[in-house]
């Protein structure tokens, strides 16, 4: 194999790191590693690996949960010209078995602390042997593997890209499927170049990278972007001496926002595995959807979506062509590739050959200079001849303070073609009226944005890379629509509802205090019985809770004579709305104590309590209200 081919860029980059000598490179939690020490330790390593049997085109699988030491024995595995394999430390061992299956590597290397978790699953990947930072020589394992194995089981392309040009494996984020490998060459230094460039990297710069990874080859690309400028990787939390900071998807974490109060430089990036990190760089831009510009060397392109009507006369979505709005397609002409999940786009496979463009799976469009992210391409939702915007309909449910996240989806419709169901995980302790919350994104969206049914989850179903699964809740709900719509009569389930902190307030003081308590308007100083979060009628926030008597005035009453399911006692009864003492709201209860042609309204009337090991924290703990007085 020639030499030219063994050679990578990322060692030329390593190698002309001692001009940078005692400036720092790592600013770990317990210790500042400078150019030089690092360097220092990466060749320690390589020898170590090298005498341990480490060869040249060997693969190695790294799953480290410290990112210093993933550092050292990346570089290091690449001074041997072996091939590292990056794995997410947020994975279980469990769910690196399929990824781990598809690439084969010869070796794993992990930190110390997680040699027990990883014992059961030697056995299913067949390595040549593990090792972990400590150690003194590879253990083996049982079954014989290695090159002459893969030459049958790995497909000959890929095999063909790992012995010609791959530097380094990483896996794809993995949203809606499990995350498949993608096979990297040469021109990784090129785009650290371009990704320093964008950020305006000086050496006094620390850089923060986003430690919500999907995959680490976000923090070797934080890395690489260091070396070239002479800056330092910040590896301490909360990041208090960092001066800039890297985000790679929208939102605003609070410790990046802590960053940007302290005057650091916050940059938003959009990546892809397949590109070798970052496509876009850009600083602080003003919405959260904003990726930044286009980095050099790379072309973006957008396949578009039809028209509405189109879409809907062909049953769904397709693309095409020729519009600013669309799928977002990505070439680049400095990093080699070969994606087992994109093998007829993959580049790099034949010396010479013309990039080719990978499509993203993500809709977007160019904003000026900038592009402007808009979510996956299966988050467009045709309802009615109508297009929708799942991200779009998220926003405003996020922006709900109860609401701790929103997902969005389309559901097939025979008379819509789609529905928009969302699914809602809510903060703990409260419970979120489904009325209320239509009722305020009329406020912000059209009316064929607003979701027909809005449905609480405990959790929400998650790829290996931490990413929402958004399909897999739709066919979920459209399986349990099925299994309903097939079982005759009726079908009791079980449910739990979350009083809300208002409630909470009032049925424990119900239970255990023997008290009834409301809530008092800071503006107009009315008092609600039940107690509301807000006034009705000024719409402020009411936090003052006041305490109000058991007895009151019988304004209005029901007496019931019908009898049907669900009645709290047998007919004849009655209802009555009692305006308490102090309160300016009605409270509705049972009225007994006397025959019911004696009640009438303007009566004055108390409360009965139920004995105290009675109680379970519900309206009835007051067993009915009497007249004042006893019967």
């Amino acid at each position: 194999m020639p030499e030219a081919n063994l050679k990578s860029d990322l060692l030329e980059l390593m190698e002309g790191l001692e001009r940078y000598s005692s400036r720092v490179f790592l600013a770990a939690p317990t210790e500042d590693i400078s150019f030089a020490e690092f360097l220092s330790r990466v060749k320690e390593r390589g020898s170590t690996l090298a005498r341990a049997g480490i060869l040249p085109r060997d693969t190695v699988a790294l799953y480290h949960s410290e990112p210093a030491t993933l550092l050292v024995e990346f570089f290091a595995l690449l001074s041997l010209r072996a091939v590292p394999v990056l794995l997410s430390s947020f994975w279980s061992p469990a769910q690196l078995i399929p990824m781990l299956q598809k690439v084969h590597p010869e070796y794993m290397s992990y930190t110390s602390n997680r040699q027990s978790s990883l014992e059961p699953i030697w056995s299913s990947l067949k390595l040549k042997g593990h090792f972990s930072e400590t150690m003194k020589q590879i253990a083996g394992t049982t079954g014989s593997v290695g090159k002459e194995h893969s030459s049958g089981t790995v497909q000959t392309t890929q095999q063909q890209f790992l012995e010609r040009f791959a530097l380094m494996v990483c896996f794809s984020s993995g949203t809606e499927r499990e995350p498949h490998p993608v096979f990297l060459g040469s021109g990784l230094s090129q785009r650290a170049v371009a990704v320093a460039r964008a950020m305006g990297l000086k050496p006094e710069d620390r850089l923060k990278v986003d430690p919500d990874f999907a995959s680490i080859l976000n923090l070797v690309s934080g890395a690489l972007a260091c070396m070239v400028s002479g800056s330092s990787v910040d590896l301490t939390e909360p990041g208090a001496q960092s001066t800039v900071a890297l985000l790679n998807r929208p939102g605003l974490p609070e410790s990046i926002r802590s960053l940007k109060e302290k005057g650091a430089r916050v940059y938003y990036s959009y990546g892809l595995a397949e590109a070798g990190g970052p496509v876009t760089v850009g600083e602080s831009m003003p919405e959260t959807w904003h990726c930044g510009g286009v980095l050099d060397g790379i072309e973006i392109r957008f396949r578009t979506l039809e028209s509405a009507e189109e879409s809907k006369s062909r049953g769904g979505s397709a693309l095409k062509e020729g519009s600013e709005f669309g799928e977002i397609e990505v070439r680049w002409k400095d990093v080699q590739i070969w994606s087992e999940g994109n093998q007829e786009a993959s580049q790099g496979v034949g010396e010479g050959e013309a990039s080719r463009w990978i499509s993203s799976g993500d809709l977007g469009q160019l904003d000026g200079h900038s592009l402007l992210f808009r979510g996956r391409s299966s988050e467009r939702i045709v309802r009615g001849g109508y297009e929708v915007m799942a991200p779009d309909v998220e926003e405003a449910l996020n922006g709900y303070s109860d609401i701790v996240e929103s997902a969005v989806v389309g559901i097939k419709d025979s008379r819509m073609g789609q529905e928009i169901i969302a699914f809602i995980a809510q903060k703990e302790g409260t419970s979120v009226d489904n009325a209320e919350i239509k009722t305020r994104l009329r406020n912000q969206l059209a009316p064929q944005q607003i979701p027909a049914k809005i449905l609480s989850v405990a959790e929400f179903p998650r790829s290996s890379s931490g990413e929402l699964q958004k399909l897999r809740m739709a066919e979920e709900y459209l399986r349990n629509q099925k299994l309903l719509n097939r079982i005759p009569g009726s079908v009791d389930i079980e449910y739990n509802w979350v009083y809300g902190r208002a409630l909470s307030r009032f049925y424990t003081g119900l239970k255990e205090e023997e008290k009834i308590y409301g809530t008092r308007c800071p503006g107009c100083h009315k008092v609600q019985v039940p107690p509301k979060i807000y006034c009705g009628v000024c719409f402020l926030e009411c936090s003052e809770y006041i305490e109000v008597p058991g007895a009151g005035v019988l304004e209005s009453f029901t007496t019931v004579h019908l009898e049907y399911p669900g009645q709290p006692r047998k007919p004849p009864y009655t209802y009555g709305y009692i305006k308490l003492d102090g309160a300016h709201t009605h409270l509705y209860h049972l009225v007994d104590g006397l025959d019911v042609s004696e009640i009438h309204t303007g009566m004055r009337v108390e409360a009965v309590w139920k004995p105290r090991e009675h109680r379970a924290g519900t309206l009835y703990d007051i067993e009915h209200f009497q007249p004042a007085g006893g019967p």
